[in-house]
């Protein structure tokens, strides 16, 4: 026991350097097999006296002291590799050597060429289901102006390959226009020659405009994506839309959800009569169940209101048409514009809503308990403005309203509305309190709001 050494004696081994190695030593890819420009690499090591504690690796092409290394802990990772414009396909070498916890690094490098080609990428055009709310907007197959069309760009080599997004209109053979891939996204505005893009929330154009906009008729426009390596995705086409501009200071809208021929025809004529040029905008027709008019969005639509002086609007139901209305003149009406609004107003019109808001309307006032408001062809409407004419109702309304103004607004017309008794059928007369039609000047922007609560027609 007393012979015993308390310490080691001998030479000390040398640090053995680890060996690196990845699980193949050849790829042989050619065209379409080879892989896209995402690349996962696997690598491992091995260290036969230590821990393996990281790993260096570089795609230079031929290694030197001048090689630029890159450290990390991972034996695997996806690399994003760049194909130079022009080309398709591209060869790289990857290297990596292991460092051990001696900080030995492996003196013969794994090495692999790795065969990349680019994938081109892909667009199509985004559309509504086009069917439901029109709050939720259209794809409409006529335009009186602006369009806005949304899009889904993609790319196998990663969102950020696509260089740019391009545009043709009616004919893909010329110079494309072309916006940043960030947009998903714009508007289309038509002049007499050419057409503005406002890509994105932008306000203002882009300077490059589309050519060869066929006004009063159908229209294609086409879109493609490009990406960093210059490989172009397939043109894809709107649907056909037919883009008229202006041509006059009044808008004649209709939001009727059922068609009436005679409705159209009776604004139409009475505008006419008076000598005044008018578009027309059937808001909500559809044709086998899809809206055909109906921009794609609530801004969209109020470009389309803003291009205007002044709209004569009829609907065939008021909180709808008035919520609509909400959503899309605050533009118009801040510019000075005028509005001269007639709807149905049904019995089961809420009191109050706040698509009223932003019209003379404060609230309907409800019909009485067990009775019912009538409007006969003897009824008439008395003006209580001098000068307005005396208006006579043809037809018979069961349930017919009046409003309730809010501060500011003058009332035009009242009616005198029978009020029968359900129980016994007696009718009295409802006289000089029953404003169905009032007029409100915005003491800011001088635009007028004209509403009333019966169809005038």
């Amino acid at each position: 026991m007393g012979a015993c050494q308390s310490g080691l004696t001998g030479d000390k081994l040398p640090n053995k350097l680890p060996e690196t190695y990845f699980t193949t030593d050849t790829i042989i890819r050619f065209g379409n097999d080879r892989y896209n420009t995402n690349v996962l690499i696997q690598w491992n090591a091995d260290d036969a006296d230590g821990v393996i504690t990281g790993y260096e690796f570089t795609f230079d092409s031929v290694l030197s002291e001048q090689s630029i290394w890159h450290y990390t802990t991972k034996n695997d990772s996806v690399f994003p590799m760049q194909i130079p414009l022009g080309n398709d396909s591209l060869n790289f070498v990857f290297s990596v050597r292991a460092i051990d916890d001696k900080n030995g690094k492996d003196p013969s490098p794994a090495r692999l060429w790795y065969p990349i080609k680019n994938a081109p990428p892909t667009v199509q055009f985004v559309f509504k289901s086009n069917s439901g709310n029109p709050l939720a907007g259209g794809n409409p197959s006529f335009s009186l102006g602006p369009i806005r069309y949304s899009w889904n760009a993609n790319d196998l080599d990663g969102i950020n390959n696509i260089a740019s997004i391009q545009f043709c209109l009616n004919d893909t053979s010329g110079i494309p226009v072309s916006i940043d891939p960030k947009y998903t996204s714009a508007t289309f505005r038509p002049n007499v020659s050419n057409v503005e893009i406002i890509p994105g929330a932008s306000i203002n154009p882009i300077t490059q405009k589309l050519t060869g906009l066929i006004i009063n008729d159908s229209n294609i426009f086409y879109i493609r994506a490009l990406d960093k390596s210059g490989a172009k995705s397939a043109w894809a086409a709107s649907n056909k839309i037919k883009i008229s501009i202006p041509s006059a200071r009044l808008l004649l809208v209709s939001s009727n959800n059922t068609v009436s021929i005679s409705q159209v025809s009776f604004f139409k004529s009475q505008i006419q009569n008076i000598g005044i040029s008018f578009d027309y905008l059937p808001l909500f027709d559809k044709t086998n169940g899809q809206f055909q008019y109906l921009s794609a969005d609530a801004k969209t639509q109020g470009q389309i209101f803003n291009q205007y002086d002044a709209i004569v609007w009829f609907a065939d139901d008021l909180e709808q048409s008035m919520s609509f209305a909400q959503a899309t003149t605050s533009d118009f009406v801040s510019k000075g514009g005028h509005i001269f609004f007639s709807a149905f107003t049904p019995g089961s019109a809420p009191i109050q809503s706040v698509s009223y808001s932003f019209s003379p309307i404060d609230s309907l006032i409800p019909s009485k308990t067990g009775y019912t408001q009538l409007l006969t062809d003897t009824s008439t409407l008395v003006p209580l403005i001098s000068g307005y004419p005396n208006l006579k109702y043809q037809q018979f309304l069961s349930g017919g309203r009046y409003s309730k103004y809010i501060a500011g607004t003058t009332a035009l017309y009242h009616a005198n509305f029978l009020l029968r008794n359900n129980s016994n059928f007696s009718t009295s007369l409802i006289q000089n309190n029953a404003p169905v039609m009032g007029i409100k000047t915005n003491s800011t922007t001088g635009s007028k709001f004209v509403i009333s609560t019966l169809e005038l027609n």
